[in-house]
């Protein structure tokens, strides 16, 4: 149920309509399915979509060296979706085996089993929420090295601590040109 909570306040959050904490004391199940129905109705209201200013590729060499970690060649890069080029079909079936569910709009996941990234790239989303198509990128390929690299294969929360922090940490100085020195510098 834990895991199930967070992916659901990942859609309420989403749309911005419910704050986190509220939903996990006491919710039941059919609730919060009912509440995320009508989150991922709102959230499907685009004014546009968002892309990265930086490749993945520099994302994901910025996320290796705060992570420590020394990128491979024989490791495969995960591939890139994004939401307003993926039919929901799609989404759902690839993170259903995984989530346990289908949302009913797509969401920011690294699905591990294919090695692909879903990003929700609706620009009044990250507007709003005072955030970035790369910092949800960066969030991604700490999962991705999480798995890849560091051989995890069921997550728990320290693992989604450490990929909120990589990512708050991505937003705070790539997102805002302060790139610390000894850093992979993107262009």
């Amino acid at each position: 149920m834990r895991i199930l909570c967070f992916i659901l306040i990942r859609v309420l959050v989403l749309a911005a309509c419910v704050p986190a904490q509220a939903f996990c004391e006491g919710a039941s199940l059919s609730s919060a399915q009912s509440i995320a129905r009508t989150a991922a109705k709102k959230a499907a209201k685009k004014i546009g979509v968002a892309r990265p200013r930086y490749s993945a590729e520099c994302i994901l060499a910025a996320v290796a060296w705060k992570k420590k970690i020394n990128l491979r060649g024989d490791v495969p890069l995960p591939s890139v979706r994004y939401g307003s080029e993926t039919p929901a079909e799609e989404f759902n079936d690839a993170v259903e085996p995984q989530w346990g569910m289908r949302p009913d709009i797509v969401l920011n996941v690294y699905v591990f089993r294919l090695n692909r990234i879903y990003l929700l790239d609706d620009a009044a989303y990250y507007m709003k929420m005072g955030r970035f198509v790369d910092d949800s990128l960066a969030h991604e390929l700490t999962h991705y090295l999480q798995v890849k690299y560091q051989g995890i294969t069921e997550m728990d929360d320290s693992d989604e601590f450490e990929a909120v922090a990589v990512q708050t940490w991505f937003r705070e100085t790539y997102m805002r040109d302060a790139v610390p020195a000894g850093a992979p510098a993107c262009r």
